[in-house]
């Protein structure tokens, strides 16, 4: 229901709608003085919803490193309460950064992200520490070299649609990063520059997006 915010602005809940679709709207008011209520045209909304999209079948995780568990994993629903080895991925070599890349196969509408280390608070088991994430519609180079300050001359990182940073700590269970504004990807590249504890771990990867309709 429309929750009234001030005389111009409203919120509203929609809590059946579908990830993908365009919802439709029209407004009304009543003229100073007026003896009826003015309807506007319905219109439709420019962007479709965005939410929480269900891992494909044909998303594929690759990385630049030596895997113990399978890299796709991160995709398997399951966000665990206990040992990394059980659920998600885990790069379990002493070599840094680890460039974990993720391929949609399409482009998706991308607004948010989450990436897990795990639900509860076993933090003797949550091993990232310093972590980049980079989107793009094109592939990323899996041997790129970074500096101490976690820069890169990469062209495939530099000109990247997106790139943010974070420092996981030892309470942090995972990363929720709202992009502020949609982008068109394909490609997500994870890089890990260190550890804090027994190589590196992803649990699960989230993306909050719309698929782009074939005719746009």
């Amino acid at each position: 229901l429309p929750e009234k915010q001030g005389l111009s602005t409203a919120s509203i809940i929609l809590p059946n709608a579908a990830v993908g679709t365009r919802f439709q709207f029209h407004s009304s008011y009543c003229p100073s003085n007026g003896i009826d209520t003015v309807w506007n045209e319905w219109r439709t909304a420019a962007l479709p919803i965005a939410g929480f999209i269900s891992p494909k079948s044909e998303w594929t995780v690759t990385t630049n490193t030596t895997n113990a568990t399978d890299p796709n994993k991160i995709f398997d629903g399951v966000i665990g309460t206990g040992n990394h080895t059980g659920n998600g991925w885990w790069g379990r070599n002493n070599v840094y950064p680890k460039i974990v890349q993720i391929d949609l196969q399409k482009e998706y509408m991308v607004n948010r992200f989450r990436l897990w280390q795990n639900r509860d608070n076993s933090l003797v088991l949550r091993t990232l520490n310093n972590v980049s994430a980079y989107l793009s519609n094109k592939p990323f180079n899996m041997s790129a070299t970074f500096a101490s300050d976690r820069t890169t001359t990469d062209p495939t990182f530099t000109h990247a649609l997106y790139n943010s940073s974070t420092i996981f700590w030892n309470g942090t269970s995972n990363w929720n990063r709202a992009l502020g504004g949609y982008f068109s990807v394909r490609y997500m590249a994870i890089v890990i520059f260190n550890s804090r504890r027994n190589g590196s771990a992803i649990q699960e990867l989230e993306f909050y997006a719309y698929e782009i309709p074939e005719e746009e």
